[in-house]
């Protein structure tokens, strides 16, 4: 047997172990490049997920309210009660009384959190007024939800009271005009602060448009420069009739 080489040793090659910091910088900034390449798409994967099912919600309370009509002598939902338990139509276009959607909508449609909250920004809303999960936790939940129902008999100045023009356009929803929306998600702008579906709670002033359901049951994106005021002090917008919008 031949002796053993003495040099043998100082040649044995032993493997690297782990990156050198030239690869991991680079292994990392390949990450980032990705990342900021795919950010954006989940980004926009997660919006149109939101205003699908915002716009599912809409359909399903359009349709809702046209079989509450069908079972009520067509008279349309209403969203409040007087003292006397009677119905009401006298309401800011975002206000659905609890014990009223009871009355009415929810043998159709369910729990109120599942289906009178947009899954937009403003289910965001910082301060939980529109965030469904805190709503159903409270003990006393909101009164107001983040759809507006374009339904009611009060008209004049104050914010939240309809044009005369639109005061109970749809009471009879089996007749109801198809060329207007119904239902809608909260739309409100103002000098210092604005409501939407893309930008939640704002003070900016910039609203993108709304989701919009009209009384046979399709719903539709309409952007900003479709909408107009719905309210006498022009606060809450609503959809230009179909007519009107090219």
């Amino acid at each position: 047997m031949p002796p053993a080489n003495p040099h043998q040793s100082k040649h044995k090659r032993h493997p690297r172990q782990g990156f050198t910091l030239t690869e991991l910088l680079l292994v990392i900034a390949i990450i980032a490049i990705l990342f900021s390449i795919l950010l954006p798409t989940v980004g926009k994967m997660k919006t149109s997920a939101n205003k699908a099912k915002c716009a599912s919600n809409l359909r399903n309370l359009a349709l809702a309210c046209r079989s509450y009509s069908v079972e009520h002598n067509a008279r349309a939902p209403h969203p409040n009660l007087t003292n006397d338990l009677e119905p009401s139509y006298i309401h800011a276009p975002h206000y659905y009384e609890v014990a009223a959607y009871e009355d009415t909508l929810a043998p159709y449609l369910g729990d109120r959190f599942d289906t009178m909250y947009c899954p937009g920004e403003l289910s965001n809303d910082p301060i939980g007024s529109y965030d469904p999960e805190i709503q159903r936790q409270a003990n006393t939940p909101n009164e107001f939800v983040s759809y507006q129902y374009f339904q009611s008999t009060s008209t004049g100045a104050p914010s939240g009271n309809a044009k005369a023009e639109y005061s109970l356009l749809f009471s009879n929803t089996l007749n109801a005009p198809i060329d207007c929306a119904m239902w809608g998600c909260l739309t409100y702008i103002t000098g210092s602060k604005s409501f939407g579906h893309m930008e939640g709670r704002s003070s900016s002033g910039s609203i993108e448009g709304m989701n919009a359901a009209y009384a046979d049951g399709s719903v539709r994106w309409v952007p900003f420069d479709q909408l107009e005021p719905y309210t006498a002090d022009g606060s809450y917008l609503w959809p230009k009739p179909l007519h009107e919008q090219p």
